[in-house]
C-alpha cells in the first residue's frame, strides 16, 4: 500500500512488524548423521514467520539529482516475459493434443502393422528361408523423429522464488528439488541473475544431466569482494528512504552474504585499506609524528578524498579510478567472528547498540556456524570444479553475461575517527536522541570512520566487478556476453536501461543448440539401431551347415 511504501504513520527501524530478521535459534536435522558429505553440519537455522510469495518485479526510488521519482521494473519484464512464453505453450499444447486425438488411431493401426510384419519376417528366416537380399526393409521405421522438446519460443517456464536469507547451500538443494518437482524426468535450461547463478552453477556441476540444456548466468558475484561490508556495517534504507529495514541487527541474522566475502590475504590484498596516517587525529598527533619523523604515521602525499558514512549501493559513480592509493592494507579474517567484533563492525559497534552477553553469544554462535558454511561453500562446492578436468568436460553450455560499463568501487578506505569540537558534539547528541530506538545506544563515537565511495572504480555493474563475474572452471568451457547495465537492471528490456533482450536472445540460441545437438545424437542413434539390426539379419541369413 502506498502507505507502508511511505511509512506512515512512521514507525522505527526495530518495529515488530517491519523486521526482516531471521531467528538466531537452530533446530537438529532429523538425520542420524552430523554431516551431509559437503562438510555442511545438520544444524539448520529456524525460518521464522516470513516467506517467500514472490519474486521483487518493479522498484521506486527518489532520485538523488531531481528528488523525483524513478519507478523501473527490477525483474518485472523477465517474469512477465517468461509467463508469455509460457502461456504460448499451454495454448500450442492443448492445440496439438486436440490433433493428435484425431490421428491417434490411425498411428496406432500403423504401428501394429509393422510390428506384425517384421515378426513375420523373422520367422521366416529361422524357418530356413535365407533369401533376404531381394527383402526389402520398408516395413520397418527409421525415420528421424522430430525432437520431443518445445518449440523456442513456446515453452514451459517456471520462475524459482526462494528465501535469499538463508544459506546458499540450503537454497542450491531447495533450487534442485523445485525443478525436479516441477520438471520430472526432463532436462532443464535455466537463466538466472546474480545470487541465483551462484545457486545454478553448483547443481549444473552436481548434476549435469539434468541441466544439460545449459543456463544463461548474469551478474554472477563468482569472485570474492568487499563491497558488502557497507551492507552489514552501515545498512541502508528502503520504502523511499524513510525506513532502514536493513539493519545492522537484522541482517547479521541472515546467512546468504557471508559467502561474498575473500577468504584469504591473497584475496583480500588492498581492497580494505588504512589511510589513518593522511589525517592525524589532531593537531597534536601531527607535531608529535612530524618530530619522530614517522614517515608510516603522516604521509608526505597529497590525502586521498574521504567521504564518511555514504552508501554506494543503488549509486554507481560516473568515473572510473584505477591509480592507487596510498595506504596500509587491514589484515582481516572475514570468517572469524572475532574479528568482527574486534572491528566493531555492524552490531559489535558501540555507539549504536548495546547488547546483553547472552544476546552476543546469539549473534556470535550464529555467525560461526554460517560463516563456516559459506566458508565451505566456496571450497567444496563451488571451487571444487577448477581441481577436476573430468568435471569441466562434462559440464552442460554455459553464457555468462557481465557488464564492464558500469564504474564499481572495489575498494573501503578507513581512517581514525577525527575529534570532534565541544558545538559538534552536543549537535550530534541531539540527533542521536530523536533517534533512540530499542536495542539502541549512544555511548561513545565508534573509532573508525569509513569512505564506501571514493576507493578504487574499476569496470562493472556498480556491485559486481567484470572480472569477478565469471565462474572457476576455464574460460575455454563457456561463452562470455559484454552488457552494458547495471546490476539491479540487467533483467529489464533495452528500453528501461537494461539488457534482457541481448540475453534472451543467448537463451533461444542456447536453446536451438541444444535441440541441434539431441537431434543429431538421435539420428546417430537411429542409425546405429539400423546397423545392429542389418547386422542381426545378415548373421541369420547364414545357411545352417
Amino acid at each position: 500500500t502506498l502507505s507502508a511504501l511511505l511509512n506512515i504513520p512512521p514507525k522505527p527501524d526495530d518495529d515488530p512488524s517491519r523486521t526482516l530478521a531471521l531467528p538466531l535459534s537452530y533446530s537438529c536435522s532429523s538425520s542420524n548423521d552430523d554431516d551431509d558429505g559437503d562438510g555442511f553440519k545438520k544444524w539448520v537455522q529456524d525460518r521464522g514467520p516470513l516467506v517467500p510469495d514472490g519474486v521483487v518485479d518493479y522498484i521506486i526510488e527518489i532520485q538523488q539529482q531531481s528528488s523525483s521519482l524513478q519507478y523501473f521494473p527490477f525483474y518485472g519484464h523477465a517474469t512477465k516475459h517468461l509467463d508469455e512464453v509460457n502461456a504460448m505453450y499451454v495454448k500450442q499444447s492443448q492445440k496439438d493434443e486436440k490433433v493428435s486425438k484425431d490421428h491417434d488411431t490411425k498411428k496406432k493401426k500403423k504401428a501394429q502393422k509393422e510390428k506384425e510384419e517384421e515378426e513375420k519376417f523373422l520367422q521366416r528366416v529361422m524357418d530356413g528361408w535365407t533369401d533376404i537380399k531381394n527383402k526389402t526393409s520398408s516395413s520397418s521405421s527409421f525415420s528421424l523423429q522430430r525432437s520431443t522438446l518445445p518449440t523456442t519460443f513456446a515453452r514451459p517456464t517456471a520462475t524459482f522464488t526462494y528465501d535469499w536469507r538463508r544459506p546458499l547451500h540450503e537454497l542450491a538443494d531447495e533450487l534442485h528439488t523445485f525443478v525436479e518437482t516441477k520438471f520430472p524426468d526432463t532436462p532443464v535450461q535455466v537463466c538466472a541473475h546474480s545470487m541465483g547463478g551462484l545457486l545454478t552453477f553448483v547443481n549444473m556441476r552436481r548434476y549435469p544431466e539434468k541441466y544439460k540444456p545449459g543456463a544463461v548466468l548474469v551478474g554472477v558475484p563468482f569472485g570474492t569482494g568487499i563491497q558488502y561490508l557497507q551492507d552489514l556495517h552501515r545498512g541502508y534504507y528502503t520504502e523511499l528512504d524513510r525506513c532502514r529495514q536493513f539493519t545492522p541487527k537484522d541482517q547479521f541474522t541472515m546467512s546468504s552474504h557471508w559467502s561474498f566475502f575473500p577468504i584469504n590475504e591473497e584475496e583480500l590484498d588492498d581492497l580494505f585499506l588504512d589511510v589513518s596516517h593522511h589525517f592525524p587525529s589532531s593537531s597534536t598527533d601531527a607535531t608529535e609524528n612530524r618530530k619522530d619523523g614517522d614517515k608510516t604515521t603522516v604521509s608526505s602525499t597529497p590525502p586521498p578524498t574521504f567521504i564518511p558514512d555514504t552508501s554506494s549501493i543503488g549509486n554507481p559513480g560516473t568515473t572510473f579510478n584505477k591509480n592507487p592509493i596510498d595506504g596500509k592494507p587491514i589484515p582481516i579474517d572475514f570468517y572469524n567472528p572475532q574479528d568482527w567484533q574486534d572491528n566493531e563492525f555492524g552490531i559489535f559497534d558501540k555507539s549504536r547498540y548495546s547488547f546483553t552477553e547472552f544476546e552476543l553469544e546469539e549473534y556470535k554462535n550464529h555467525m560461526k556456524i554460517q560463516l563456516n558454511n559459506a566458508k565451505e561453500w566456496r571450497t567444496k562446492r563451488l571451487e571444487f570444479v577448477t581441481r577436476n578436468s573430468y568435471e569441466e568436460d562434462c559440464f552442460p553450455s554455459l553464457v555468462v553475461c557481465a557488464s564492464d560499463k558500469v564504474p564499481t568501487v572495489n575498494q573501503i578506505l578507513r581512517r581514525k575517527r577525527r575529534e570532534v569540537s565541544e558545538n559538534d558534539k552536543n549537535a550530534n547528541k541531539e540527533v542521536k536522541k530523536k533517534e533512540d530506538t530499542k536495542g539502541v545506544v549512544q555511548q561513545r563515537q565508534n573509532p573508525w570512520e569509513y569512505d564506501y565511495v571514493s576507493g578504487r572504480s574499476v569496470e562493472g555493474d556498480g556491485r559486481i566487478d567484470y572480472v569477478k563475474a565469471f565462474p572457476p572452471i576455464h574460460s575455454s568451457k563457456y561463452k562470455t556476453v559484454p552488457l552494458d547495465s547495471m546490476h539491479a537492471k540487467q533483467m529489464c528490456w533495452e528500453e528501461s536501461g537494461g539488457s534482457w533482450g541481448c540475453i534472451w536472445e543467448e537463451v533461444v540460441n542456447q536453446i536451438r543448440g541444444y535441440e541441434k545437438s539431441v537431434a543429431s545424437e538421435k539420428e546417430k542413434e537411429e542409425d546405429d539401431t539400423k546397423k545392429l539390426q542389418n547386422k542381426k539379419r545378415r548373421m541369420l541369413s547364414v545357411p545352417m551347415s
